[in-house]
């Protein structure tokens, strides 16, 4: 059987080293490339273009997509002004970002949207976020814990309803590092895991192709964890693989 391959959009950084000071590099975490290899698909880094043309190229290559962690979202896409704990946005990853989800949407190819990437799907999708949830009276959960991305911090409820409940179960442990979060769901997707504190942690499309958002990071825990590894699984049988190392 032909492995399918998945398209992992970059990060991208500004080095501040004395030799490449000022370069700009685009890059992944290892672990999400490690992740999608452990569940038997050819991961393959899909690096920032403002040329769409080449973006609907890089996706003509791939079964399936995933859309990584970083940068805030720039709240000016989804209608509100940035809150004064927004941090670094980055205008051009959010373009390219927001471009391959579209056309992966149109494309019908299967998504897993990873903590920025699941918000860029609920953003696309006509959903919007809450920047800061530390300025939220409501939210008393740690999201953003200090150190040690390797391990759970704390845990969420799964919908019973969801493709994540025959994976997680009821309650799964999960990592968090992030300081935003959806807030709006995008109409068509179901709340599919939430913290305690009522948190978004899961988001799913409903009734179209395979869209799955985790505001949480499985490609950190995947090594270790099989029930973080399943959820890369899902998205490698979804594109029609599922052949394992």
């Amino acid at each position: 059987m032909k492995k399918p391959v998945i398209g992992i959009t970059a990060g991208t950084t500004v080095h501040d080293d004395p030799v490449f000071f000022g370069c700009s590099s685009d890059y992944v975490h290892e672990e999400y490339i490690a992740a999608v290899q452990r569940a038997g698909g050819v991961p393959i880094l899909l690096p920032i273009t403002g040329d769409r043309a080449v973006v609907q190229a890089q996706l003509e290559l791939c079964d399936g997509v995933v859309l990584t962690g970083g940068h805030d979202v720039n709240p000016l896409l989804y209608g509100q002004e940035p809150h004064q704990n927004l941090t670094a946005v980055s205008d051009r990853r959010d373009r390219f970002d927001m471009y391959v989800c579209k056309l992966a949407l149109q494309a019908e190819l299967p998504i897993l949207g990873i903590c920025r990437g699941c918000q860029i799907l609920n953003v696309v999708c006509g959903g919007t976020l809450h920047q800061d949830l530390p300025s939220l009276s409501s939210s008393f959960v740690q999201h953003l814990q200090p150190s040690h991305p390797i391990q759970a911090s704390h845990t969420v409820s799964v919908d019973s309803q969801s493709v994540l409940a025959p994976i997680l179960g009821e309650t799964a442990q999960v990592n968090s590092l992030h300081h935003q979060a959806i807030d709006r769901v995008a109409e068509g997707f179901l709340t599919a895991a939430t913290a305690k504190d009522g948190v978004v942690e899961a988001i799913e499309r409903q009734g179209g192709s395979f869209a799955l958002g985790l505001q949480f990071h499985p490609e950190m825990l995947s090594a270790t964890r099989g029930d973080m590894l399943a959820v890369f699984r899902l998205l490698v049988e979804t594109c029609g693989g599922g052949e394992q190392e």
